[in-house]
């Protein structure tokens, strides 16, 4: 619902605010010649857009209330250089690239100011053509202090730590864990502000041996050796979660638990494992059942006191002060269907699948609890998102986070013309819902899973229509 509409355009650029909230919408920028996109916000009081065009690499400047400022081609190396991951860091911001050389292959970083200008380069790694590794992939650690750069090997992980001052190698490892075939069964990893790395895997039960499915985690210390613990479940494990809890210095773990044959969960798990406490090992995964009083009416039952739903996954898990975990699950469904006279064509022996899909994202279950794994409370946020053929691009939420509350942000529809809506959600899971915005004179269509919250109260989205992009800066 709107309550104050303040609407005007300069240069294209458009502010309102809504409820208390500032919205800040940037002038139309073109997408035609583009792989992908990237936002770069906060730098030095800047947010840089990055195009990556395949062949050239653009980036554009823009001010704080999102003017367009300038753009930047620098040059490299090499002129086939693939994206492995771009970050802010206060007053800069870093690009890593790969690319290949006479049958060597080259992992790199340029470090970029808010102008654009390059303050330091270096090369991280080089990989000769004797040795067989995948497409490396890139995560940062919460503080941006450290960044782990992995590379996939046969059944196993190569880890490569360095420090994001000085670009210095902190760990060089390749690391196996027993009995796991990491090329097919690794689910996460993540890196603390220390640079201690966590690896996850899950390892189906076997039908001739009758054994159960086996949650794998790999901790492997900036200084120390590699810990493995095994956490043994009698239902299937359909997904998890990872965090690293630096504030607590601890693991959280969390996921569902059900029938995977037939994609329904009847149970979760929440686990908060102390990094000081860790050990090797083997344990029982302790599980909870899903609230049967809220889920009713998605789920299926199978007894008087077993229920399933559906379709349902985990998406987001939020870190509580105290330790605790709070885990958001959706129920997410693909259909594909075809038209009339529409056939599959045959590839190689197969259907290559091609055809429409249809997209349902529907409600959220959210399950919050105590640091010990115990239940605290329970809600259900009710919404029905349908898409075709889009990739669920437009589908989902955001969660942003406040210091006394989180705001669950998603679109009503999936159309041109739509409300924004957002749950509110206190300490407690008391919840408000209302409205957030409107887009039907803003021409906007809002991606909300690839939101960026930068402080708390500023988050960053792209609107995504006609082969163009805006930003939308959003201000409580």
């Amino acid at each position: 619902m709107w309550y104050k509409t303040i609407l005007f355009s300069l240069f294209y650029l458009s502010f309102f605010t809504v409820d208390a909230q500032k919205v800040t919408v940037s002038p139309d920028i073109l997408l035609r010649n583009n792989y992908s996109y990237d936002l770069i916000p906060n730098v030095n009081g800047h947010l840089i857009l990055y195009h990556d065009r395949g062949s050239s690499h653009v980036f554009e400047m823009y001010s704080d209330d999102l003017k367009y400022i300038q753009s930047f081609e620098p040059e490299f190396e090499n002129k086939q250089i693939h994206t492995i991951g771009v970050t802010s860091m206060d007053t800069c911001f870093l690009f890593y690239y790969y690319y290949k050389d006479e049958g060597n292959f080259h992992v790199s970083v340029r470090k970029f100011d808010e102008h654009l200008n390059t303050l330091d380069s270096a090369t991280l790694y080089v990989k000769t053509r004797e040795v067989n590794e995948g497409r490396p992939r890139i995560i940062w650690s919460e503080n941006k202090s450290k960044v782990l750069i992995f590379l996939p090997i046969e059944k196993g992980i190569h880890l490569l730590v360095y420090e994001t001052q000085h670009f210095n190698l902190l760990q060089n490892q390749i690391v196996f864990l027993q009995e796991v075939d990491l090329k097919n069964e690794f689910k996460k990893i993540d890196i603390s502000d220390q640079g201690d790395v966590v690896i996850l895997a899950i390892q189906e039960a076997s039908w001739l041996s009758k054994s159960e499915d086996a949650l794998v985690m790999g901790f492997l210390p900036i200084s120390g050796d590699l810990l493995e613990q095994r956490f043994y479940a009698k239902e299937d494990i359909l997904d998890v979660l990872l965090k690293i809890d630096n504030r607590n210095k601890s693991l959280a773990i969390a996921g569902l638990l059900g029938e995977k044959d037939r994609n329904q969960a009847g149970a979760y798990y929440a686990l908060s494992l102390g990094i000081q406490k860790l050990e090797s090992g083997k344990t029982s995964l302790k599980s909870q059942p899903l609230p049967m009083d809220l889920v009713q009416e998605n789920a299926t039952r199978k007894s008087k006191k077993t229920i399933f739903v559906p379709y349902l996954a985990s998406k987001d898990m939020v870190l509580r002060y105290d330790g605790g975990i709070i885990l958001f699950t959706e129920i997410t469904k693909e259909f594909i269907r075809r038209g009339t006279g529409q056939s599959f064509p045959m590839q190689n022996d197969y259907y290559s699948g091609h055809g429409y899909i249809d997209f349902y994202n529907e409600d959220v279950l959210v399950l919050a609890n105590h640091p010990n794994g115990d239940p605290h409370w329970q809600k259900i946020l009710y919404k029905k998102q349908f898409s075709q053929d889009d990739d669920g691009n437009y589908s989902s939420y955001f969660i942003f986070a406040l210091p006394s509350s989180l705001k669950l942000m998603f679109n009503d529809e999936i159309k041109n013309y739509n409300t924004v809506s957002e749950y509110d959600i206190d300490p407690l899971g008391q919840i408000l819902r209302k409205s957030l915005l409107s887009t039907e004179y803003q021409d906007l269509k809002i991606r909300f899973r690839d939101a960026i919250q930068t402080s708390e109260n500023t988050v960053y989205i792209p609107s995504e229509k006609n082969n163009k992009v805006n930003i939308v800066k959003i201000e409580y």
